[in-house]
């Protein structure tokens, strides 16, 4: 298997999307009956706004600019294509958070928190190095070609990813999809993951009905949300669950088609931008089948585990999505830390609307967890590397400091241990204070210091066909 992370650069045909216009324009209306207003399915009017957007307004290059504009790549696991966005606070004490999207979102559920995440305005809150993926077989990695992608294999890539970073301790977060995923790769990597964030648990009724005495005004309310939702809008599942690949020739002919089934998901308050840009990103990227075979993979899933996960986890419930009840929640989460349910907070979804509000429910959760991953360590944010070209080409995508400015501290082990010494007996406010008096000095000093120290004496690096100078590169990037 190809290991390699390769940088990763969004580039879209003109003739796609020249083909998309012609689609968009020569789209044959469905009928309707007359003051139906959704009773039958999304409404024609409804869908007619987002597609005369969709040709008309919608900038897909301006979404291509601002998605290039953060680092990307592309690696293989299990063969698979994974794409990720992988931003890195400027911050030493920053912690890496894995960050999981849903269906029929993408990686632009997470843009907009980006900034909050990885660059907090308080230096006392909690700041993060992101990893944010696309879900196998959805948008930039391209179909999955392979059976059995379903949440459990999903997980252990997660896991095999944030290792391949370098990532020793880190928290998982995630919506939709991404609320199953991220406690499962707590499951699956329970030495690392420190906790875990999520908007929905997706726990339901066994069928005792004993299990139903006792339940508060809240979980009853909670439950007739749930009845609802099975009532008219879980069609969907049955069909992604049962005949995916009858309904992708209709999603991967028809744009409009495409949008109609994907919009049913999206309420009708949400930014038709945002709305346009998921669904764009399925289309251009022809995943818009295989994306949803990640709901037949789950209700046929063979490796699926036994008892409940284990990694903290918090839950914060939006109004108008999915309503947990801690009673059945428990029966497959046993760590749930926090179970919060705000009435007037906007769906998940809509995240880009208040990215504050998530910033803050995720720092929240994992700010008590992580309190040694505030200080340097020998593996944070680290892409250790077997040999000299790789390390460099790592080096060279994440654009390090200069190697030549932390030269100058790597030349004895006398002094890296002395600042090792010194480092050690710093508080985190310290360290910082440090940083901010040298510059030039602070986080590669401390990267340095660890990589010359560590690295080649835990790893035996020293013992492997490698330069001075690519060591220096990849020491320079480890906190920069």
């Amino acid at each position: 298997m190809n290991t390699d992370i390769r940088p990763y650069r969004i580039s879209v045909p003109q003739r796609d999307l020249d083909d998309l216009d012609e689609r968009l324009r020569r789209t044959i209306w469905p009928d309707e009956i007359g003051g139906a207003d959704g009773d039958y399915g999304v409404p024609s009017a409804r869908v007619a706004r987002l597609a005369a957007y969709w040709r008309d307004s919608f900038d897909w290059r301006a979404l291509e600019d601002r998605l290039n504009s953060y680092p990307q790549f592309v690696t293989e696991i299990d063969g698979a294509a994974i794409h990720f966005l992988h931003v890195r606070s400027s911050r030493p004490d920053a912690t890496p958070l894995i960050l999981t999207h849903g269906w029929p979102g993408s990686v632009v559920e997470y843009l907009d928190v980006i900034g909050p995440l990885t660059e907090p305005a308080s230096p006392d809150d909690l700041a993060f190095h992101l990893v944010i993926p696309s879900l196998p077989g959805f948008g930039f990695g391209g179909p999955t070609t392979s059976r059995g992608w379903n949440t459990f294999r999903t997980a252990r890539a997660w896991a095999q990813l944030m290792e391949r970073l370098g990532y020793d301790r880190y928290g998982a977060a995630g919506n939709d999809a991404g609320s199953m995923i991220s406690p499962e790769v707590g499951r699956a990597d329970p030495g690392h993951v420190i906790g875990v964030h999520v908007t929905q648990l997706f726990s339901f009724p066994s069928g005792d009905p004993a299990e139903f005495g006792g339940l508060t005004e809240e979980d009853q309310a909670a439950l007739k949300v749930l009845q609802w939702f099975y009532d008219n809008k879980f069609s969907f599942n049955v069909v992604h669950s049962q005949q995916p690949q009858t309904l992708a020739f209709a999603l991967a002919d028809s744009p409009v088609g495409l949008l109609a089934w994907n919009a049913q998901l999206f309420p009708d308050s949400i930014d038709d931008q945002f709305v346009i840009a998921n669904v764009a990103i399925y289309w251009l990227t022809r995943t818009s089948g295989s994306a949803i075979r990640f709901y037949y993979e789950d209700a046929h899933a063979v490796d699926r585990p036994s008892g409940p996960t284990t990694a903290p986890t918090a839950l914060a419930m939006f109004a108008g999505d999915f309503q947990s009840i801690r009673r059945f929640a428990e029966r497959g989460h046993a760590a749930i830390s926090v179970m919060a349910r705000a009435a007037r907070r906007q769906r998940p979804q809509q995240c880009p609307t208040h990215p504050g509000e998530l910033a803050a429910d995720v720092r929240r959760i994992l700010d008590d967890a992580v309190p040694e991953s505030r200080r340097a360590s020998v593996r944070h944010g680290i892409a250790v590397a077997g040999t000299a070209t790789s390390l460099a080409a790592i080096a060279q995508q994440l654009d390090p400091y200069d190697p030549a400015r932390v030269h100058g501290y790597l030349l004895t082990a006398t002094e890296s241990d002395r600042i090792l010494a010194e480092l050690a007996a710093m508080t985190l406010a310290e360290r910082r204070h440090v940083a901010g008096l040298h510059p030039d000095r602070a986080p590669t000093i401390v990267a340095g210091v660890v990589i010359f120290r560590e690295v080649l004496t835990m790893f035996g690096l020293h013992e492997i066909e490698i330069s001075e100078h690519d060591i220096l590169r990849g020491a320079a990037l480890a906190l920069a």
